[in-house]
């Protein structure tokens, strides 16, 4: 889920020059910015999480930029969007900003919410419902725990004894990033099937278990504390699959039924989603329009953007990705360049 990093930009827009760039980019009506964050932790290298590019800032980093965004922009959520529109028709959101956390980890809780509420602030967290109060954690911290546990050459050897060389045939070697790209672009089916196949064979070849790790997930009572607070929690699916590697009826199911579980418990109606990995490939018009008679009425990209036009019934919205170590002169930077990158694509 990693961006091309615009790292390199760094030393060329050094604090002293910020301002100055931020001024000559033209003025631009983008009514509302829509920020994509997965976890705010420490980076401690002795208990990091098994997907550290999940974690898209330290507390203190966060805080940095709630601190500049609240200062320039009016912090909301798709269900106030939402009841302003139903007041007003005619609304033209400007100058907005919405906060966004995919996944649902409990550091939302612990470590987000406190500056949310110090700072007066709202935001949506989308949580993938199937892990919420589980036993077992997402998958995708199952299958990190794992390569994270091996040498890359016994990664490339229960691949191999995986029969699963095809799809890593092009690769000059298997790694854990070219694992989790593969497996990403499973059938849904065929990533359920690799999971139970290498969770038994790492256990019985390597004996690495699963079967320690901590769900971090956020528990029904947290979710219903920040939810009371304004915080509008929206839906991640069920199960965190590939929407358009889906089936019809499986396609519906992980739409509804999460968000059913999600008003059920919270008592607020869901109004919007995240797409699970969230790139080009992974929603179609199928599923858009799944979406769509589901009874979302905004759901989420991960395509690194912003769009020029905001309106009830928007379903391929995209998010200005914040990751780590992101330093505010950066995280500034591109809040500038990338609604001009959307105006010089014209």
């Amino acid at each position: 889920m990693k961006f091309l990093s615009m790292s390199f930009i760094a030393p060329v827009f050094a604090a002293s020059n910020l301002d100055l760039l931020i001024s000559r980019v033209p003025p631009l009506k983008v009514p509302v910015r829509i920020f994509a964050y997965h976890r705010v932790r420490e980076i401690d290298n002795s208990t990091m999480p098994y997907e550290r590019e999940l974690i898209s800032a330290t507390p203190a980093q966060f805080e940095v930029q709630l601190k500049f965004l609240t200062r320039h922009y009016t912090l909301t959520n798709f269900k106030e969007i939402g009841c302003k529109l139903d007041e007003e028709p005619d609304y033209k959101p400007e100058n907005l900003a919405i906060l966004t956390f995919d996944d649902g980890y409990s550091d939302f809780y612990t470590e987000i919410f406190p500056l949310l509420r110090k700072y007066n602030a709202t935001a949506v967290v989308f949580p993938s419902t199937q892990y919420i109060e589980s036993d077992t954690p997402i998958w995708f911290d199952q299958l990190g725990y794992i390569l994270d546990s091996l040498k890359n050459n016994q990664i490339e050897e229960i691949i191999n004894k995986l029969g699963m060389a095809g799809p890593f045939s092009a690769m000059q070697f298997i790694d854990k990033d070219a694992v989790f790209r593969v497996v990403k672009a499973l059938p849904d089916t065929e990533r359920l099937a690799f999971m139970a196949s290498i969770i038994s064979l790492s256990q019985r070849e390597f004996e690495i278990s699963v079967t320690g790790i901590k769900n971090e997930m956020l528990s029904w009572s947290q979710l219903r504390e920040v939810s009371d607070y304004g915080v509008e929690v929206g839906s991640h699916t069920v199960s965190h699959p590939i929407l358009a590697n889906l089936n019809e009826e499986n396609l519906k199911l992980e739409l509804e039924k999460s968000k059913e579980t999600i008003e059920n418990e919270t008592g607020e109606k869901v109004v919007s989603l995240a797409y699970p990995v969230g790139g080009f490939e992974t929603f179609s018009d199928g599923v858009i329009d799944a979406v769509k008679a589901a009874g979302y009425e905004f759901s989420v990209s991960y395509l690194d953007g912003v769009d020029g036009l905001f309106q009830r019934g928007m379903y391929e919205l995209k998010r200005i990705r914040v990751e780590e170590n992101q330093s505010l002169a950066l995280f500034r930077t591109r809040l500038a360049l990338l609604p001009l990158k959307r105006v010089l694509k014209r």
